[in-house]
């Protein structure tokens, strides 16, 4: 337990002086990584964030689709589900389309991610933002 503790507290996210007030901060990157060879674009800017936050969601987007009740996802396999839900997931954290398009005046993220839903390019992950 201690050096869980030592661990955390010698992060280099601490060795910064960070405002403890401020709103945001800027967790320092990890090396870039990619998910597949094929994979191109910009890097992933935190791949040990972006793993477990894919973890996460893929915990919840499995119980949901085993559910048959969400209207797009139980039109697909379970590989269908899984592939798109990766590629999204990766796109999205690369700042790729349709996740590089800013919000518009008087847009709100909630209807952002529900016209997400319509798309087939992000319809899986925003299925499992919702889920969340």
């Amino acid at each position: 337990m201690l050096i869980s503790i030592t661990g955390y507290v010698n992060s280099k996210l601490f060795q910064k002086n960070l405002n403890p007030l401020a709103l945001t901060f800027v967790l320092p990157a990890q090396s870039a990584k990619t998910m597949s060879s094929e994979s191109s674009g910009p890097p992933i800017q935190n791949y040990a964030v972006f793993s477990r936050v894919l973890v996460f969601l893929k915990v919840l987007l499995e119980g949901e689709w085993k559910s048959k009740e969400n209207v797009i996802l139980k039109k697909l396999t379970g590989r269908e589900v899984q592939q798109s839900f990766l590629r999204q997931f990766e796109r999205y954290a690369r700042g790729q389309y349709p996740f590089d398009t800013p919000l518009g005046n008087g847009q709100s993220t909630l209807s952002c991610w529900t016209h997400l839903t319509r798309i087939p390019e992000g319809n899986i992950l925003a299925v499992s933002l919702f889920v969340v």
